[in-house]
């Protein structure tokens, strides 16, 4: 879910003819984004995404519970959603 919505935000920021940082942070892209258009996200969301996806990866042990990644694909969705009205539909994946 975090690398999904990292991707939507980056080609958000690609559409509108900025670059993007070298970052997984998902709140700084965002942040960044919404310096474009406003799309409405929830920054508290986002960190929840990049928290889980560090911790999945570095702890083993760390595996959200299925409730839980079920919201955060949820999260993930919004942020294509958010993403894909705001770029011109020729562009949309």
């Amino acid at each position: 879910a975090q690398q999904a919505a990292e991707k939507y935000l980056k080609g958000f920021l690609i559409a509108c003819g900025q670059g993007f940082p070298h970052t997984h942070d998902l709140e700084e892209l965002a942040r960044r984004a919404d310096e474009m258009s406003p799309l409405g996200l929830t920054l508290s969301e986002l960190a929840g995404l990049s928290y889980h996806a560090v911790e999945a990866r570095y702890n083993l042990d760390a595996w959200p519970e299925q409730e839980t990644a079920n919201e955060e694909i949820e999260v993930a969705e919004r942020v294509e959603a958010a993403v894909l009205e705001q770029i011109p539909e020729q562009a949309h994946p």
